[in-house]
């Protein structure tokens, strides 16, 4: 079956202006033909389920997706030291973050919050109080030197 623009963004439940971007972007396919009353876009009604089925699931195929994707995740890609593979690709990605952290003498805020293991608010509170210096960045941000940071974990 086939829809012209109007029917096609009904089916989907979207604007004819959102229709012609998702067109525009490639995500459906439009044909022209030539009608009585000029040149008539017209829509396949299978391709236009299946981007319905993307717009309300994010997946393109959602048939073929199990019920619970991140057990498929598990059992088909494996495990890591006893971990599902993508926690465990999680896991190696803070470490290397915190790993290139840890070699910076100056530190952000945020930076000192992830490396040090404290809040932001705890850090903020500090540095109103004086106990932790911090100097002026080039943008105008608070910079805590590392070592200053070490001391005031070693205070604590």
């Amino acid at each position: 079956m086939i829809m012209n623009k109007q029917e096609a963004a009904t089916f989907l439940k979207i604007s004819e202006k959102t229709l012609d971007r998702a067109v525009k972007k490639g995500d459906i396919s439009a044909r022209y033909e030539n009608t009585k009353a000029g040149r008539s876009v017209i829509f396949d009604d299978d391709e236009l389920k299946n981007y319905k089925a993307k717009r309300e699931t994010g997946v393109l195929f959602p048939a073929l997706m199990p019920a619970e994707p991140q057990a498929m995740i598990s059992t088909t890609v494996g495990q890591v030291d006893g971990q599902p593979l993508l926690s465990a690709l999680t896991g190696f990605a803070e470490a290397q973050k915190l790993a290139a952290i840890s070699h910076k003498l100056t530190l952000s805020l945020d930076e000192a919050a992830q490396l040090s293991g404290l809040s932001k608010a705890s850090l903020k509170t500090a540095i109103k109080a004086g106990t932790m210096k911090t100097f002026q960045g080039q943008r105008g941000s608070k910079n805590i030197r590392r070592a200053d940071l070490d001391r005031f974990i070693e205070s604590l």
